[in-house]
């Protein structure tokens, strides 16, 4: 202990309180370490304390650390705590030389600095899930020849879902850089009668390769592909010479949730020095991405992969009330109930063994039920139950503000957070639910949609029976509009004249290269849009819509909008664009510096609480 006490600067030290498993992560040095950290255990506390450590005690400039973890938010709130540390104990040097952000700003990074080396052009644009679907599914006739298409339809029903399950299996590819062993094994496309999963990986070879190269031509990197570009980028020795020069330290935080080609881009970031200083820090217990293609696996094998590696358990939870820990590690303790025997004969191949305590010993902590469980008929009973408690709560002084209570649902798509929403909602109790896909919902939409059918010359009967719910949304909008255009009289002018600005140009001329965006912000500076622009959430919206302007015009490539190309314009934007974005549903805005709005009970899926 005191060895480790001596490896850590006075300046921390006098400031700051550290466990002794904090302490031996905090005054680390020198290799491969890895931190299970279980809930609440100050994981966060123990590397941003390591980083600013090693800079204290002269291990390493701030240009030598690289700080990673799973999400922007995640990253600006290490920054925050860096920043805040500094502060406290007067570091006076410039932290903005670390590299703090996701794996995917980083890899961003590596390939701006060294775009020649790398198949992308100048200004090349980064697509986003949807993005990167709507390119498949524009492209699917040349992705895919005919029989390939028959099959898909058979496996997977619509166009839209093939492009869906196609950008799954590419990034899958990607990420678990298997294309070369795929061709190998399947040299050329074959059907195979008697196994659906053979004729699959069969097709996928060829499909991949079109897709890359269709990603080449137009300029384009998605998500898989960035970290793919980055990976071969420290493959060319001469680059990564160039890369690892200033790295030190690699320290990354939720471990559990990097996939196989992030491990690998980690590894090989660490061996910019012979000691491999790679700081892993996780918990395989809140492994939540695996459906984004995360593996387990990279922090249970760690040890295996770095076998001089030193092991650090972090297991005092200072956040949650005895009985909550109790019942965890009873739940977690359950798991080893379903698998008999195996965990005594591959001890930590499924979990490490641990078992979380509370920092507050039991006679000292408050006394209140912690823990309860209700008995339900069915949603909208458990829904109406969770209200009334929640309201007896602030009625009783127990909670000061409803916004200090949380529900976790296993999805917040209107049909599983409806119910919960109307109930709180016969308490007065206000809900704030923003994944809930609802965006469409919000009336300053509807009235810009409106807006954008009329000057498109939108015809309903131009839609095709599966699009009815999507005709029948747009057919609300227009009438949200009529009513609008009755108190907005410029709203009525700023829209004749936008059409009378298209229509009557000369069929061969251009309306001075004019896009949807340029129309989209006269509308939102008439009177009718003054309200949705002073209220915050509203505003926010709006702004998404005009990110979602600029997706469509990257997709789709309309630069100007002319009474040449109107109708492909149209059918583009809501058959195609608005469609399948009104179809899988859009989140509404988030404040990343406000975490719920005060009085509002928030409604999220696990996943968002831990980003949280």
């Amino acid at each position: 202990m005191r060895e480790t006490s001596s490896a850590i600067s006075p300046l921390l030290s006098s400031h700051y309180d550290m466990n002794p498993d904090q302490l031996a992560i905090i005054s680390h040095k020198q290799g491969p370490l890895r931190v299970i950290a279980g809930p609440g255990s100050g994981k966060t506390y123990s590397l941003t304390l390591l980083a600013m450590n090693l800079l204290l005690c002269g291990d390493t400039t701030p240009e030598g650390i690289i700080l990673c973890t799973y999400t922007q938010k995640a990253a600006y709130e290490m920054q925050d705590r860096l920043l805040e540390i500094a502060h406290t104990i007067g570091y006076t040097e410039d932290l903005s030389h670390i590299k703090i952000g996701t794996i995917h700003s980083i890899c961003k990074h590596f390939l701006t600095r060294h775009l020649h080396h790398t198949p992308l052009g100048n200004n090349f644009e980064t697509l986003d899930q949807f993005a990167q679907q709507l390119l498949i599914y524009r492209h699917l006739d040349e992705l895919c020849e005919p029989g390939m298409l028959r099959f898909f339809r058979e496996q997977w029903g619509s166009g839209w879902q093939i492009a869906k399950k196609l950008q799954f299996l590419c990034d899958k590819i990607a990420e678990e850089m298997i294309i070369d062993k795929l061709v190998q094994a399947f040299p050329r496309p074959h059907f195979d009668a008697s196994s659906d999963q053979r004729t699959l990986a069969s097709l996928l070879p060829q499909i991949y390769l079109k897709y890359t190269e269709l990603l080449r031509y137009a300029n384009y990197v998605d998500f898989a592909h960035l970290q793919a570009y980055a990976y071969n980028l420290l493959q060319q020795p001469a680059v990564f010479q160039a890369i690892a020069q200033h790295i030190r330290y690699v320290l990354v935080d939720e471990y559990q949730d990097t996939n196989y080609i992030q491990e690998k881009i980690l590894s090989r970031l660490a061996s910019a020095t012979e000691q491999h200083n790679l700081c892993v820090v996780g918990d395989e217990d809140q492994a939540l991405y695996r459906f984004r293609g995360a593996t387990v696996r990279n922090i249970l094998e760690f040890a295996h992969t770095f076998p001089t590696c030193k092991q650090v358990q972090l297991t005092i939870n200072y956040r949650s009330h005895e009985t909550i820990i109790a019942t965890c590690n009873q739940w977690m303790e359950a798991l080893n109930a379903t698998l008999p025997g195996l965990a005594e004969q591959l001890p930590s191949v499924f979990r490490t063994q641990k078992t979380i305590r509370a920092a507050q010993a039991p006679e000292k902590a408050r006394a209140y039920p912690a823990v309860i469980s209700l008995e339900a008929r069915d949603n909208y009973d458990e829904a109406e139950q969770f209200a009334r408690l929640i309201y007896e709560l602030k009625q009783e002084g127990r909670i000061q503000d409803y916004s200090q209570v949380a529900i976790l649902l296993h999805s917040v798509r209107p049909f599983y957070s409806q119910p919960y929403i109307e109930a709180l909602g016969k308490y007065h109790i206000p809900a704030y639910c923003p994944r809930a896909r609802n965006y469409f919902s919000q009336p300053e939409i509807q009235l810009l949609l409106g807006c954008f059918a009329q000057i498109l010359h939108l015809h309903e009967a131009d839609f095709t029976p599966e699009q009815e719910n999507f005709q029948l949304y747009l057919k609300t909008c227009r009438e949200q509009l009529t009513q609008s255009c009755q108190h907005h009289r410029d709203l009525t002018s700023e829209l004749h004249s936008i059409q009378e600005e298209i229509w009557t140009t000369a069929e061969w001329s251009e309306t001075a290269e004019k896009q949807l965006a340029d129309y989209f912000y006269r509308l939102i500076f008439t009177s009718a849009f003054d309200a949705y622009r002073a209220d915050k959430h509203a505003l926010a919206g709006l702004v998404i819509f005009s990110q979602q302007l600029k997706t469509f015009l990257t997709s789709f490539q309309h630069t100007n909008l002319s009474n040449r190309n109107l109708a492909v314009i149209q059918y583009d934007f809501f058959h195609t664009f608005l469609y399948f974005l009104h179809l899988d549903g859009v989140n509404q805005f988030e404040n990343p510096d406000e975490l719920v709005p005060l009085d509002h009970v928030q409604i999220m899926t696990i996943h968002q609480a831990k980003a949280c």
